[in-house]
């Protein structure tokens, strides 16, 4: 069965903590900094004490206003994000 939030159309699928299986209040880890920001749903995550998206979180981590790939920006149980959502949603 697809992912709740699965797009036919879409060549780049919406990633989803719930779907990746990362729970509410999981810490993830900045592979650039080393920073935590932990999830609050299936989207989004605190930050320095601020609720945002993952995709914010990152900006603010790499202190930039372009956005490198958020998802290979973080890890979550030491495996990086990138190579979840990609065993998520193949």
């Amino acid at each position: 069965m697809p992912p709740k939030n699965a797009k036919k159309s879409s060549k780049h699928q919406n990633f989803d903590f719930i779907d990746m299986k990362i729970p509410e209040g999981s810490p993830l880890i900045s592979t650039k900094t080393g920073e935590t920001a932990e999830t609050i749903d299936d989207r989004k995550v605190r930050f320095h004490d601020e609720v945002m998206s993952l995709t914010a979180a990152t900006k603010k981590d790499r202190e930039k206003d372009t956005t490198p790939e958020t998802t290979r920006s973080w890890t979550y149980n030491g495996r990086n994000l990138r190579d979840i959502y990609r065993e998520t949603y193949r």
